[in-house]
């Protein structure tokens, strides 16, 4: 069975609204990204995957996107000075 062919087959059997993002890049855009990047044993999401577990514990209340731009505007500043100490 084609990759397209799966995603087809899991629309049909569980519907659409279950068709999440995952089963629409396997169906859609694995070969593109294998293509791009090489056999899929040599990348993963876990860096992108650890820099959201970053972000979530970053914010608290409900002002978040200034808590997260400050957040991440401060980890620039202090990566920028650990490279001027070295």
């Amino acid at each position: 069975m084609s990759l397209a062919k799966f995603q087809l087959s899991f629309q049909m059997l569980y519907g659409p609204q279950n068709c999440g993002l995952n089963v629409h890049n396997i169906g859609c855009h694995l070969v593109q990204y294998v293509r791009h990047h090489g056999p899929l044993s040599a990348w993963s999401c876990f860096g992108f995957e650890d820099i959201n577990g970053f972000l979530i514990i970053s914010s608290h209340g409900t002002d978040v996107s200034i808590q997260l731009l400050s957040t991440l505007f401060a980890r620039k500043q202090l990566c920028r000075g650990e490279e001027n100490i070295q």
